[in-house]
């Protein structure tokens, strides 16, 4: 796992749920990209494997402990969802929603740090808006739209990072919200502008030579190796 990302644990995954240790980060990860009821974990269990840094029959078998537990169930190969949802009716469901619209929202991180955010609604009208309508925009987002569009686009730009984020999507973290999305844009966007000059078949090919050779690659990677011999790529250091 990159030193940048993060695996946010709520405190009713553990008081309600029960779940510990590599249990409850794994049943984290998945929630993190399913909670809305509609989206859903799609990568392999060797990027699982690697994040927690436990070995592929561990993953396997807490995947099969959740599924029995009715917490997560399987769409299709490496695709998950949460069955677990906060925004369910479930009485214990609706005391930790009543807690989050009272201002009190309870959060954890693989830092074992604690945040209590209290009392939203005493706070000035002006933040209370700005606060709402982030989280109506982060309600709305959804990724998978975002990235057919940019496949689509007339901007070049738009179509090599798309093409990249394919590319990687076995060990590529999608962004959850609208702030997650621009961060990451802006960060593969200076790479991609180096790639403007090139045409958009080379670059695909170049990428997937990259993505074929089994080592880890990025960007830059495709910005270095598109000029030079293309069978050699197999051997990068």
């Amino acid at each position: 796992m990159k030193n940048e990302n993060y695996i946010q644990i709520q405190g009713w995954m553990i008081n309600e749920l029960n779940l510990k240790g590599n249990e409850l980060l794994l049943y984290a990860i998945i929630y993190g990209f399913s909670q809305d009821g509609q989206s859903e974990y799609y990568g392999s269990q060797r990027y699982i494997a690697k994040a927690l840094k436990i070995s592929l029959p561990t993953i396997n078998h807490l995947i099969a402990k959740l599924i029995q537990k009715k917490l997560i169930k399987l769409l299709k190969e490496s695709h998950y969802q949460a069955i677990y949802s906060v925004k369910e009716t479930l009485t214990h469901q609706n005391k930790v929603l009543k807690k989050v619209k009272q201002g009190v929202k309870e959060s954890l991180t693989l830092s074992v740090k604690e945040t209590l955010t209290n009392n939203i609604y005493t706070n000035n009208k002006n933040n209370n808006s700005s606060e709402l309508s982030s989280q109506q925009d982060n309600s709305t987002f959804n990724f998978n739209e975002i990235l057919e569009k940019m496949e689509k686009s007339n901007n070049i730009l738009n179509v090599i990072i798309a093409t990249y984020w394919r590319y990687k999507s076995s060990d590529f973290i999608p962004p959850k919200t609208k702030e997650q999305y621009q961060s990451i844009l802006t960060r593969e966007l200076r790479m991609a502008k180096s790639l403007k000059p090139y045409q958009l078949e080379d670059i695909k090919k170049t990428m997937y030579d990259l993505n074929s050779s089994g080592l880890e690659w990025s960007l830059k990677a495709v910005i270095n190796w598109i000029d030079k011999d293309r069978t050699k790529i197999i051997n990068i250091k």
